[in-house]
C-alpha cells in the first residue's frame, strides 16, 4: 500500500550444511533490493575458457562434453558421459543491488 509500484518478494531459500541445518541463503535480519530497469539488462551469463575445449595449447570457451568407454569392465559394462560448461554472470549494473541490515 506504501509503495504502488514495487513488487515485493520474500525469499526464503537455502541449502542444508554438513551437519544436515538448513541454513538460509539471505539470513533473517538482512534485506537485499534487486532494482530492474526496463529494456537494459542487469546481468547475462558469458563462458570462460576451458581445457576440455581445445586442450591447455588452445583453451576455448563454450560447453563441453567427456565421455568415458567402461564398455570393457568386468561388471556392469557402461559409458559415462560429463557434460558442462565454465562461465560466470557478469554483471553490468552492481548499483542495482543492495544490501541492508534491519535492526
Amino acid at each position: 500500500m506504501l509503495f504502488p509500484k514495487l513488487d515485493f518478494v520474500v525469499y526464503d531459500g537455502g541449502y542444508l550444511d554438513e551437519k544436515k541445518n538448513f541454513q538460509m541463503f539471505i539470513p533473517d535480519g538482512s534485506l537485499v533490493i534487486i532494482g530492474e530497469y526496463v529494456g537494459e539488462k542487469m546481468m547475462d551469463f558469458v563462458t570462460t575458457l576451458s581445457l576440455h575445449n581445445g586442450g591447455i595449447d588452445k583453451p576455448q570457451p563454450g560447453k563441453f562434453s567427456i565421455v568415458e568407454d567402461k564398455s570393457q569392465a568386468a561388471k556392469n559394462p557402461h559409458v559415462d558421459l560429463t557434460v558442462g560448461i565454465y562461465g560466470l554472470p557478469r554483471l553490468f549494473h552492481p548499483e542495482w543491488i543492495i544490501s541492508a541490515k534491519v535492526y
